[in-house]
């Protein structure tokens, strides 16, 4: 294989690489402890998101978004209380 087929394969693998990654910015992909912590940073808990599954058995999962992102409805309060009700030891935690 020749160098300039070499290099060839090496951008085209970088470029798509790149078109994939900012492809994927689009939609957030959250692992369950970032979804935690959203959830917590938007002052909501994790029982609110069980009563809404509970309350409509069939949803898009686009309404779930209304539990992640900071709104207006919400505040620093609110954040309080989730964690000191559903994860009081991180308050506890010194590192």
């Amino acid at each position: 294989m020749g160098k300039w087929a070499k290099w060839t394969g090496i951008a085209a693998l970088i470029a798509i690489a790149v078109y994939l990654r900012v492809d994927a910015l689009e939609d957030p992909n959250y692992w369950y402890d970032e979804a935690i912590t959203s959830l917590r940073v938007a002052g909501h808990t994790e029982q609110e998101v069980a009563a809404f599954a509970t309350a409509h058995p069939t949803f898009a999962m686009g309404e779930l978004e209304q539990f992640v992102t900071v709104s207006r409805s919400t505040g620093f309060g609110d954040t309080l209380h989730s964690l000191t009700t559903e994860d009081p030891s991180i308050l506890l935690r010194t590192t």
